[in-house]
């Protein structure tokens, strides 16, 4: 059971990041949370948007 529940993270976290890859960023949109942060700052500030996802 728990191996199905990370699957279904997983499966859902792929799909995410292809959506942001694949549309989001190619049509300049921005989002809303995190990956509008993300987008926001990196339009403006060039930060790079894998800062806003790093573990620490």
């Amino acid at each position: 059971m728990n191996l199905k529940k990370i699957a279904t993270v997983l499966a859902g976290n792929t799909v995410y990041a292809l959506a942001v890859s694949l549309f989001i960023l190619p049509n300049g949109l921005i989002t809303g949370g995190t990956t509008g942060l993300a987008l926001v700052a990196h339009a403006k500030l060039g930060i790079p948007i894998a800062v806003f996802y790093r573990s620490f």
